[in-house]
């Protein structure tokens, strides 16, 4: 998923949020932040003879026409959840300060009752705050799935056609770009058509990548 639009769900949810494009999350990335490709490649230096490429997958992704919708779709999911937790964070808040008002005039008997209200209370705020976190992390995994699929393949038919044996995410792959570099972005759109055709493509961007 889109580490920006996870992170905008969180902070609607009122989570700290950070953006987690620093570090990495490209589309092949393992769990220690390194693409496996990289890895490869890196071993296998030595004796690698393949051609390299890269692409800009946030760059096609952005320009998708069904982001626009997947975007404001999960906007407003992440609202309602939202606004769910304050409105229980403000029933919680009450109940609290109406214990700290009377608990020294209430029987201990109505005072332990109030008690456990609240521990209950504060208990279904809790597994709200976390089940909403992954309620909407699922959501967005659901509705972005499609879009980097359809990018997957469109990235491994151009690679196909172009003879290439990898090609990085210069977005997230943690890939220093020489001046050599040969940039597929433009082949990638092409493939899902969110250019014309090929012209302008022909003869690949070779530059060095600045992010």
């Amino acid at each position: 998923m889109r580490p920006w639009l996870f992170c905008l769900g969180l902070c609607l949810l009122g989570f700290p949020c950070r953006s987690q494009e620093a570090g990495g999350g490209g589309f092949w990335q393992d769990s220690a932040g390194q693409s496996p490709l990289m890895v490869e490649a890196r071993r296998d230096s030595a004796v690698f003879d393949g051609r390299l490429a890269h692409v800009r997958v946030m760059e096609i992704t952005d320009q998708m026409p069904e982001m626009d919708s997947v975007v404001r779709l999960l906007q407003d999911y992440g609202k309602k959840l939202s606004d769910n937790l304050r409105s229980m964070s403000a029933e919680y808040n009450a109940k609290y300060k109406e214990f700290q008002q009377m608990e020294e005039t209430w029987p201990e008997l109505v005072k332990a009752s109030k008690e456990r209200e609240l521990e209950e209370l504060w208990k279904r705020l809790q597994d709200f705050e976390r089940q909403s976190k992954e309620d909407y992390a699922k959501r967005s995994e659901d509705m972005l799935g499609p879009l980097t699929r359809k990018v997957k393949r469109a990235i491994r038919e151009v690679a196909e056609e172009g003879g290439f044996s990898y090609i990085f995410d210069a977005n997230n792959g943690g890939l220093f770009l020489g001046p050599g570099a040969i940039d597929v972005t433009c082949r990638v759109k092409a493939k899902l058509g969110l250019v014309d055709s090929l012209t302008g493509c022909e003869a690949d961007s070779i530059r060095l990548f600045r992010p």
